[in-house]
């Protein structure tokens, strides 16, 4: 352990800043692009080729939209278009095929570098797979209403039992 903290910090002090700032990029677990001032998505990072299985030419420019659901395509580039025409954040949930053709649901999130008059200099972006954070979200969810009613009961005297049923939904808690 000792020796791998060295062999680390040494190949950290080696490299330059440009170096060091491609291998934070690279190895982030985040799926990390850039784009021109007109969308065209110009960088992506290892971790993005890696998880789409497609080359940096197959999906530079729009090709990534490929990639995209076809039931989420319409929707995710009516808001990105819209960011880029107003300089705005872009943030949006899109179904993502992965290498092994599984879809999986990302959050993308990009924002605009703009220059002093406002206009837009380049977008920086990044998309977070947060398809097992949704499924453990939507199986707590149900579980919590297929739980079987809650009754209390309280006694003051042993012949004198007050029963009261708890009903819980999302909106509202019912007695």
């Amino acid at each position: 352990m000792r020796q791998e903290r060295k062999t680390g910090e040494a190949l950290e002090d080696s490299l330059d800043n440009e170096s060091r700032l491609r291998l934070i990029i690279d190895t982030t677990p985040a799926l990390i692009y850039t784009a021109r001032p007109d969308g065209y998505i110009d960088f992506f990072n290892q971790q993005c080729l890696k998880f789409l299985g497609l080359s940096f030419e197959e999906i530079s420019g729009w090709g990534w939209t490929r990639t995209i659901h076809s039931d989420d395509i319409e929707a995710l580039l009516a808001k990105w278009r819209a960011a880029i025409g107003t300089g705005d954040p872009f943030v949006h949930e899109s179904r993502v095929r992965r290498a092994d053709c599984k879809y999986r649901l990302m959050r993308h999130h990009n924002v605009a570098l703009l220059d002093d008059q406002g206009k837009i200099v380049r977008w920086f972006g990044s998309s977070t797979d947060i398809d097992d954070q949704k499924r453990a979200e939507h199986r707590s969810a149900h579980d919590f209403r297929r739980k079987p009613t809650t009754r209390i009961t309280a006694s003051r005297e042993p012949t004198s039992t007050f029963v009261a049923s708890a009903k819980f939904s999302d909106r509202n808690l019912q007695f």
